[in-house]
């Protein structure tokens, strides 16, 4: 049999076998062998890479003179413009408006990344481009490089910054766009200033903490969110990505619920986070899968024997944390209520009100002997005042009332479901060191695993003694609400359950200390490599970030 006499069916079949990123070319390259062959066509539209200013406009022009084409609004360019469903610019260069109207030439667009360097695209490039939704968007990269080589504060006299980007991206409807990359590129040797001379470069975000937090606890992301890269170099971004914004307080609803539930990979490589806040990210992401932290200062500059077993330790912990901080967030909720009862209750002639002048306590008594040297003879605070007005104000309970009857509630530590983890430390590691660490970091996993064990064992004994068990709600449960404000997000425990209380996966996440390059080091698995696979962004230049 021929090869020409072969079904276009089966062409397609053999070549979606491929990589898209190579469809273009080996489509191209079949019909050029095989003329007369049923080569589909539309396959060479599929994944489309601008790598020159020129090809963006050719495009553009091929797009607006193919059949049926029109530049109305509201009217797609068919059918080349509906076979695009990638579409790539790596370029930095590349004229901005015509970009954006090929874009919206592209209604089934599915991924889109776009590179934006010191002179092609202005905010207000980007903010009329994402003013409304784009096709039927699952992917979305933004690339920043706004280095020069020669001074300008042009954009600190305009205010040329990227921030209204981030909130026209929360504009959007509800819809699934579960990857987002928000990438800017760390200076390298080569984009600083070698010379004597230097001066401070542009930057792309500048109140980054507030729209940061508005975009990713929008409707149009929140749900549906499951790989954030967001990678700006030395700025703080957890608090942002944690806590939802105008929330202070986590037992109020809804900051109870989960933030962005279905959140499986998070890379946030050269961003400021710290030791600390390690603990925030893991505990906040309960369904996080694989985290990536390279070149973040999460562990120390000389990293001591034991601090990787440390690690693994607190990894493994990381549900009792949470469920602690939960318990007391629950606490101090039902006190809450429990004294507006009370206030309640006093002004319409019941009982009186429990906020009242607070009892200053007696003073001390001083024993009879010699003052120690170190006894304070004067004081720095400030006196009180006698104005009613001026006071401070205390807690809203009387210190000498009883403790209000709060039931007793304890909630499960749930089991972390980290897969991966990624970082480096401020010092290079050689990598002949790295077996050695992975073990020690295993070894802290195991025994904060057998001390989770021993944990929910403790509360299940309590349970059937009479505390209420609590657990933290799945994914499919956040839909249905909690029994009143304070509870959400957390579901009753089933104490006859025993599949409730066993840790069905007790595997130590997969840890890979080899960086971002593709390099031999990487261990098979890690977080790098399910990276590699969701970006579907060209590998030139995308990892040593």
């Amino acid at each position: 049999m021929s090869l020409v006499s072969l079904p276009g069916e089966l062409y397609t079949a053999i070549v979606e076998q491929l990589e898209p990123s190579s469809w273009t070319q080996v489509v191209l390259s079949l019909s050029r062998a095989l003329p007369s062959a049923p080569i589909p066509i539309q396959l060479l539209f599929h994944s489309i890479r601008i790598r020159h200013p020129q090809q963006a406009v050719s495009l553009y022009l091929r797009l607006w003179k193919a059949p049926g084409t029109t530049l109305a609004l509201g009217k797609h360019p068919d059918p080349c413009a509906s076979w695009i469903k990638e579409l790539s610019l790596e370029t930095w260069t590349a004229d901005a408006d015509v970009v954006i109207n090929i874009i919206r030439l592209l209604p089934s667009l599915d991924s889109l990344n776009i590179r934006i360097g010191p002179s092609n695209f202005s905010p207000e490039h980007l903010e009329q481009l994402f003013e409304n939704p784009i096709g039927a968007l699952n992917q979305l990269s933004l690339r920043f490089r706004p280095y020069v080589k020669k001074a300008s504060y042009y954009q600190f006299h305009k205010g040329v910054y990227f921030d209204s980007t981030l909130l026209a991206l929360a504009k959007w409807p509800p819809q699934a766009i579960p990857r987002i990359s928000i990438v800017q590129d760390p200076q390298t040797p080569n984009q600083d200033m070698s010379r004597k001379q230097s001066f401070a470069q542009p930057i792309v975000f500048f109140l980054l903490d507030p729209h940061l937090s508005v975009l990713i606890h929008s409707p149009a992301i929140a749900n549906s969110m499951k790989a954030l890269r967001l990678r700006i170099p030395s700025r703080p971004v957890t608090r942002a990505l944690c806590a939802p914004p105008g929330r202070t307080e986590a037992y109020h609803s809804p900051d109870a619920l989960p933030v962005v539930p279905n959140l499986e990979y998070l890379d946030l490589s050269t961003c400021g986070v710290i030791e600390g806040e390690l603990d925030m990210i893991l505990a906040r992401f309960q369904n996080l899968k694989h985290l990536v932290i390279d070149r973040c200062a999460v562990l120390r500059v000389e990293v001591r024997q034991g601090e990787w077993a440390a690690l693994g330790k607190r990894c493994a912990l990381i549900g009792v944390k949470r469920a602690r901080d939960r318990e007391k967030e629950l606490k101090a909720w039902l006190e809450e209520r429990w004294v507006e009862n009370s206030q309640t209750l006093g002004s319409d002639g019941g009982p009186a009100q429990l906020v009242i002048n607070p009892v200053r306590p007696e003073p001390r008594t001083q024993r009879a002997g010699r003052r120690g040297l170190a006894t304070a003879t004067i004081s720095l605070r400030d006196r009180p005042t006698s104005d009613p007005a001026q006071s401070i104000p205390v807690s809203s309970r009387d210190l000498n009332m009883p403790k209000p009857p709060v039931p007793k509630m304890r909630i499960l530590p749930f089991v972390s479901r980290l897969q991966t983890l990624a970082t480096t430390s401020t010092l290079e590691i050689e990598p002949s060191k790295h077996s050695a660490i992975r073990a020690e970091f295993e070894g802290g996993w195991a025994e904060g695993i057998a001390q989770l064990v021993v944990t929910r064992a403790r509360m299940r004994t309590s349970a059937r003694n009479g505390v209420r068990l609590l657990r933290f709600a799945e994914d499919a449960e956040n839909s249905q609400g909690g029994e009143s404000p304070g509870i959400d997000g957390l579901r009753d425990v089933d104490t006859n359950d025993d599949g409730a209380f066993a840790i069905l996966d007790d595997k130590p996440p997969t840890l890979c200390l080899a960086g971002p390059g593709r390099n031999e080091h990487h261990v098979s698995g890690c977080g790098h490599s399910v990276g590699w696979d969701i970006w579907t962004e060209s590998a030139e230049g995308s990892d040593d970030i």
